[in-house]
């Protein structure tokens, strides 16, 4: 995807951004997901200082990467519900 960057934005606010992406919800909506949202907010309650993500062509997976490298996390994953339900993806940094 063409990423715009981001310039001194927190974990929290990169990922909100997501749900905005064309990209990510045309996904979901060809494959009949919904996007989960924030569990209960204590996610980014360590590591959200700000961090730059320069701007350029990435997958969603290299961006996660880099910003869970600059945030000190360290981490992020992919969950998606079972075959049997409704299909709902989140994004998670942890």
């Amino acid at each position: 995807m063409s990423y715009l960057g981001a310039a001194k934005k927190t974990r929290r606010e990169i990922w909100e951004d997501l749900g905005k992406r064309p990209e990510l919800l045309l996904w979901l909506k060809s494959n009949n997901c919904s996007r989960g949202e924030l569990f209960n907010g204590h996610e980014f309650k360590e590591h959200n200082d700000a961090i730059t993500v320069a701007a350029g062509t990435l997958t969603l997976g290299q961006l996660l990467d880099e910003v869970a490298v600059k945030s000190g996390v360290d981490y992020w994953a992919v969950l998606q519900s079972a075959p049997t339900t409704s299909c709902r993806v989140d994004i998670i940094l942890w």
